[in-house]
């Protein structure tokens, strides 16, 4: 079972392109009444809009979980389960897809289009090459914040603050 939802995640990874070329372009044309053609930055560029928008759309549904769990007495437990419908992430899931298949595939074809034919494959790696980075440095990010966050049970901030320390350390 798990091979075959790989393998659907997959067609549907590849197949990203097509439904941008045979129904999100049409569709947009038919609404201009013009021809509606994106070039591979212009797709690019609304692949990062789309991703901004995502992660807009999950610091609202935080900052509403966290609402709720002040408002139903669970702000002091961590483990608390907050009765939210779980279709709020829903928002940041349809932004992040948009944002993979309009940025992730005008990528890849700018990398096949500015490499000559021979590179081919150098291109996809770069590409590839990319997204290992920035998961790298995200992963990063969130182990640092994780440990600045939690020393000691309150802030680092707050707690050097008082000391009278402003640099940051490990």
């Amino acid at each position: 079972m798990p091979l075959c939802f790989a393998g659907i995640m997959l067609s549907i990874t590849v197949n990203q392109g097509q439904f941008m070329d045979r129904i999100a372009l049409p569709l947009a044309s038919k609404i201009k009444g013009k021809p509606v053609c994106l070039g591979l930055k212009q797709r690019m560029g609304i692949g990062l809009l789309c991703s901004c928008a995502s992660m807009v759309s999950s610091a609202c549904r935080v900052c509403t979980r966290r609402k709720m769990a002040i408002e139903e007495g669970l702000s002091d437990e961590p483990q608390a389960v907050v009765q939210m419908s779980a279709l709020w992430i829903l928002s940041f899931y349809v932004l992040a897809g948009l944002a993979e298949a309009f940025s992730g595939i005008g990528q890849i074809e700018f990398c096949y289009s500015e490499l000559p034919k021979t590179m081919s494959t150098i291109a996809a790696k770069v590409n590839g090459f990319g997204a290992v980075i920035g998961n790298l440095v995200a992963s990063l990010i969130i182990s640092l914040v994780d440990n600045v966050t939690k020393r000691g049970g309150e802030s680092w901030v707050s707690s050097n603050m008082n000391k009278g320390h402003y640099d940051y350390y490990y």
